[in-house]
């Protein structure tokens, strides 16, 4: 379980860092990720 905390984490900072350069497809790539991650957690929770 808590590696999915720390993929999610990482994707985390990634974004972050791609805010920063200012790649959007890459904000939108990781965003979606991020998304994709959190269905995940939800779905081991249940």
């Amino acid at each position: 379980m808590y590696y999915l905390l720390m993929i999610m984490l990482f994707f985390t900072v990634l974004l972050l860092l791609a805010d920063l350069i200012n790649t959007k497809r890459e904000v939108i790539r990781i965003r979606k990720t991020l998304e994709e991650m959190k269905e995940i957690l939800k779905n081991n929770k249940t």
